[in-house]
């Protein structure tokens, strides 16, 4: 095997190995990033404010019946 053949063959692996390489590589995570904390804080304040709504109509209720 001469130099030139053994060149050939070492730029014939490092092409295989970048062939490897590129199909390992993870795509970007381009998802959002959701705060937890904000969120968790949001979903209580939207509780709240159903438990609020629903104290209302039950007392308009009771005024209704009354």
């Amino acid at each position: 095997m001469n130099p030139s053949d053994l060149i050939q063959v070492s730029a014939a692996m490092d092409d295989q190995r970048l062939k490897q390489i590129i199909r390992h590589v993870v795509a970007r995570d381009t998802r959002e990033v959701i705060q937890i904390h904000e969120l968790n804080a949001e979903i209580d304040a939207t509780v709240n404010k159903i438990h609020t709504l629903r104290s209302t109509i039950a007392n308009m209720i009771k005024e209704i019946e009354v």
